[in-house]
């Protein structure tokens, strides 16, 4: 079963703006998302009516967030991670509003894949958990339904437990909002539930939720089930990849993945950039891998990827029966129409000018045909016009400014824009991950190295290299090469805008005999 992003429409009151349009980081702490959640928390069982009678009893269960209110639940995402934008803003100093707009990163509009997801990841954690009994006697029960049963009372002695576990799948290019779908849903569950007892004070362990893991850019199999031991040991402060270290045998992980994630009562496992299985030389091996890890039922399963992903899922039997339980997500750019309107809407709301946007339907109509309706592309499109018309002292958005900021800044990207337009899916196979996340990823980690800044100048200066680097990543250009030109302009030039430093690298770069390098100092 397929269902595309733009089947159903939030109700009016559930839409809301989030953090982060990022790429996922294994380490949670260093994600503007992941970072809100505790490593932890020491487990409230909810009320047991709330549940289906099969599951009334297990704490593993009663410790999850209740699924009882969608409305509820969408209202506190909006009070947690509301982005502001205040009428007075457009008042303030022109550095304080050029640092502003990069909340426009930050930006998330609930779409109906985010309330699909949560949906299935409440049911999935259900079906998954409703197989253990933690805290019960198990021999003590099985003991006594086996006496009867040789006492003259046939019956049941052991429970039939499912065989496979849940598996999902979510496709879309890199910009659609895979990552941060997922993300903002999971930020609805702690990882980690520490059970100090449950009807029995004797009775104490710990609860694994969900565990985060991106695919090895090798597809490599023991780099992959690492990652997995090595999630566990940071938030369980266990010790499995150094019990593990003489071992090279991916047979021997398997079984030592599977062993910890049923120790833990382990809900679901993501598997994100699943494409890059691909990559292998025999990528073969990791999908049995996640086939295994499925068979197992030692957790339910959601892999992601971009549409390189669609003929395994398809053409794959084993895997693709597994996934075909519970259908596969395809978020796809947008069209014209109400969720393009919705999410154009709310980008173009955190205005930090001081005049208000300028024909607003032609606007929002020339993004959409820059943008081809990548999300990425449309939230980038609207901050460097804000940039650009604060520097030129425009102070407002015109569709002239958009389309000159597509032609000067976003030039490189027209190839992906025209074949998303045809919706040509042999065009588009050259360009499914050409907006990677780490654009958002590598700006973050240039703002944190001036959060030490003293001087307010240096906070300025510091901001304009991370708005300009991550506009080059957007471009194509390498993190490193990136990051050598705009130090080498702002040396030269200490005062230039984010948007003069990179039209400068843009026109250095045309001249250097190096088209992604900074030439040589003399």
């Amino acid at each position: 079963m397929k269902r595309h992003n733009d089947h159903r429409i939030p109700e009016p009151g559930n839409t809301v703006d989030t953090l982060a349009e990022a790429y996922a980081p294994g380490d949670i702490f260093n994600d503007p998302i992941f970072a809100l959640t505790q490593r932890y928390v020491d487990a409230v069982y909810h009320d047991r009516a709330l549940e289906l009678p099969e599951h009334a009893d297990n704490p593993l269960i009663l410790a999850l967030p209740p699924f009882v209110n969608l409305d509820a639940t969408l209202g506190c995402l909006q009070r947690r991670f509301a982005v502001s934008c205040p009428e007075a803003c457009c008042t303030w100093s022109k550095e304080r509003r050029l640092m502003a707009i990069d909340r426009i990163d930050r930006l998330l509009i609930i779409l109906p894949v985010h309330i699909t997801l949560l949906t299935w990841l409440h049911t999935a954690l259900r079906n998954q958990l409703g197989r253990y009994r933690p805290g019960v006697n198990l021999h003590k029960v099985m003991q006594e339904s086996y006496e009867k049963t040789q006492n003259g009372e046939p019956g049941v002695i052991a429970d039939l437990v499912e065989g496979h576990a849940a598996c999902r799948a979510l496709v879309g290019m890199s910009g659609t909002g895979k990552s941060t779908a997922m993300r903002l849903v999971l930020s609805l569950f702690s990882p980690v539930i520490r059970h100090p007892d449950f009807r029995n004070p004797q009775y104490r362990f710990r609860q694994l939720v969900w565990i985060y893991v991106i695919c090895p850019s090798n597809g490599s199999v023991l780099t992959f089930l690492k990652n997995i031991l090595r999630w566990v040991d940071q938030h369980l402060d266990t010790h499995y990849l150094e019990e593990m270290r003489t071992r090279d045998n991916s047979g021997d992980y398997v079984e030592k993945v599977i062993y910890v994630l049923r120790k833990y009562f382990t809900g679901l496992l993501v598997i994100d950039e699943f494409q890059n299985l691909l990559r292998a030389a025999a990528n073969t091996e990791l999908l049995d891998t996640v086939v295994n890890l499925l068979n197992s039922g030692c957790c339910a399963m959601m892999v992601m990827g971009t549409p390189e992903i669609e003929p395994i899922l398809k053409t794959r039997l084993r895997l693709a029966r597994r996934v075909s339980n519970d259908g596969y997500e395809i978020l796809e750019p947008f069209s014209n129409g109400q969720v393009y309107e919705m999410f154009v809407d709310k980008v173009l709301a955190l205005n930090f000018l001081e005049k208000p946007t300028k024909d607003l339907g032609r606007v929002k109509s020339v993004v959409l045909g820059l943008s081809a309706g990548l999300p990425a592309l449309i939230k980038l499109l609207v901050k460097l016009a804000q940039t650009v018309a604060i520097e030129t002292d425009g102070e407002q958005i015109t569709p002239k400014l958009v389309g000159q900021v597509q032609h000067e800044l976003l030039a490189p990207l027209s190839g992906i824009v025209k074949a998303l337009r045809k919706r040509n899916s042999i065009e588009l196979a050259g360009y499914v991950d050409v907006l990677s996340g780490e654009v958002a990823e590598a700006h973050q980690r240039a703002l944190s190295r001036s959060a030490g800044a003293k001087d307010f100048h240096d906070q300025v200066r510091d901001q304009t290299f991370a708005s300009a680097v991550s506009s080059l990543l957007a471009l194509g250009v390498s993190q490193s090469h990136a990051d050598q030109w705009v130090n080498e302009v702002l040396r030269e030039r200490p005062g230039s805008t984010s948007h003069g430093v990179v039209l400068e690298v843009l026109r250095r770069m045309e001249k250097s005999q190096s088209p992604t390098r900074p030439p040589k100092a003399a």
